[in-house]
């Protein structure tokens, strides 16, 4: 007799659920620590097996390579942190807790560390002077110039030993540019590779890309090449540049709509809807004017939530992904504090429930202390798990280093501690057209200091760099898939089965040699 291959976590956990309300008993809610994956027959013959596609959905037409998102904590994820991340096959998500200007152009600087090919070039006319180039050179941070006409023609290339051929400002662009008929050029349409053989056999670090009626449409590089080569596994759009994602606030609404336009101008390829209780109002008019908006062309993902009820009004307002958890991350005390919350693994099947069968992905926030743990959120419904405490005190991180003795730590903070609430209030004013500074995790305006503050405040000794942790992790997630025969993220949720444990299964697992 064939034995039926059981329905997904989320699908029987919602039965679960509708039975235990209907005799009135408060459901059982889960943990990470209160279950175990029940290892099934494999013909995965390794962890590092070549058939083990890590490629996940984060919303809409966004995905990464590896299943880890980088929280959006002022002391986590900046654009050192999120460039990284992408690199590694992650995606980092720049917190809010800056100015408008400074978030977007962090971005940018994401952005533009990597592509498949230049499609806006750096160009000047033919009489830009040395001294504006100079000047653009600082602040686009760019080595070359095109020179072209008002049509694109391509006039001629300026690199940096061309300026620095002249000492007079005042030189126009057009007396030290190595001329069109002299630049090596690829037609449109061919591939990095190709480029790069060419820029090897010719000896030059850049390429002009010509359509066929002979205009510029791109540029190859030497550098692009070169990263594409080391990071071959990084995240990125359809550009070649790297994935990044930025949060937004909820209070001022006309202030986040403006910073919101200001991030997708700059290249933002997701918006997290920034709020620790995302069933609330506050959520609803602005997810509702965001999802509306013809300007804001990314995907939006709105939360936190626990609940299924909560996952049905945020879809019907037209989010693109959820992300989940009340309380369940290293710096938060929301639970402890406000006494609300939900265990994350009941949390996360409640929410997938309704969010699979809609086409609406996922994102597991927080709790997770192990690779293991990520194995199990993905399991109970997660497309994607978002981390903070594993990635605190790593070099990525924001901050300086603070060093006692003989001992380096960075700083880990809650976003909702009063130190985070301080940094914020004073970097330049989150929102300038009231004052006042925003509390992400009430409905009312308050000052920076609580008398009951919900994120705690930490010293972590220095981790080494992100990527020793995204190894780790990577690692982890890939014997996981090995164990339970899944080839893909999207099998893990299929074919992973929980085992409930005990308290002394739980703690079997971290048992000493004495």
């Amino acid at each position: 007799m064939l034995i039926k291959e059981a329905k997904p976590f989320y699908f029987r956990h919602a039965r679960y659920l509708q039975k235990q309300l209907k005799m009135g008993l408060p459901p059982v809610g889960l943990t990470f620590e209160d279950v175990l994956v029940l290892p099934k027959h494999s013909n995965i013959p390794s962890r590092k097996d070549d058939s083990l596609n890590l490629k996940s959905h984060i919303a809409g037409d966004v995905y990464t390579n590896l299943p880890i998102i980088t929280a959006n904590m002022d002391t986590i994820t900046e654009w050192q942190m999120s460039q990284e991340i992408a690199l590694l096959g992650g995606v980092g998500v720049i917190h809010r807790y800056l100015t408008s200007e400074e978030q977007a152009r962090q971005v940018k600087i994401v952005k533009d560390k990597t592509r498949t090919f230049q499609d806006q070039p750096f160009s000047v006319h033919p009489d830009t002077t040395v001294r504006d180039m100079r000047n653009l050179k600082k602040k686009q941070k760019t080595g070359y110039f095109l020179v072209q006409d008002t049509d694109n023609n391509l006039l001629g290339i300026i690199t940096d030993r061309d300026l620095d051929s002249t000492d007079d400002d005042s030189t126009q662009g057009h007396l030290i540019m190595t001329p069109s008929d002299r630049l090596i050029t690829v037609p449109e349409g061919t591939t990095l590779e190709e480029a790069e053989k060419v820029m090897k056999i010719k000896r030059i670090q850049k390429v002009p890309v010509l359509s066929s009626e002979g205009r510029v449409v791109g540029v190859f590089t030497q550098k692009d090449a070169q990263i594409a080569r080391k990071f071959p596994n990084a995240s990125k759009d359809n550009k070649g540049k790297l994935i990044v994602g930025a949060a937004v606030g909820v209070k001022d609404i006309e202030a986040e709509v403006e910073r919101t336009y200001k991030l997708v101008e700059a290249g933002v390829d997701f918006i997290i809807i920034d709020i620790a209780h995302g069933d609330s109002e506050n959520m609803m008019k602005m997810l509702r004017r965001l999802a509306k908006d013809r300007n804001i062309n990314v995907p939006i993902i709105a939360g936190n939530i626990a609940t299924g009820e909560a996952a049905k009004v945020l879809i019907g307002e037209g989010a693109d992904g959820l992300k989940v958890g009340i309380g369940p991350g290293w710096a938060c005390d929301t639970r402890i504090v406000a006494g609300v919350g939900r265990a994350q693994i009941s949390a996360i099947a409640s929410v997938a429930a309704v969010a699979v069968s809609n086409k609406i992905t996922v994102i597991a926030d927080g709790g997770m202390r192990n690779p293991g743990d990520l194995v199990k959120a993905l399991i109970a419904g997660a497309d994607i798990g978002m981390f903070g405490g594993m990635f605190a005190g790593t070099l990525e991180t924001p901050g300086k280093l603070i060093t006692k003795g003989k001992k380096k730590f960075k700083r880990y903070d809650g976003m909702a501690s009063n130190s985070a609430r301080i940094r914020a209030r004073n970097s330049h004013q989150i929102i300038q057209t009231s004052g006042i500074y925003e509390d992400r995790y009430s409905d009312t305006e308050v000052d920076a200091e609580q008398d009951a503050p919900e994120g705690r405040e930490k010293e972590v000794p220095l981790r080494g760099p992100v990527r020793e942790v995204v190894v780790y992790l990577e690692g982890g997630l890939r014997s996981g898939m090995s164990y339970i025969n899944a080839h893909t993220i999207s099998e893990i949720r299929k074919k992973g089965t929980f085992e409930r444990i005990t308290q002394a299964g739980a703690n079997e697992q971290y048992g000493e040699v004495s």
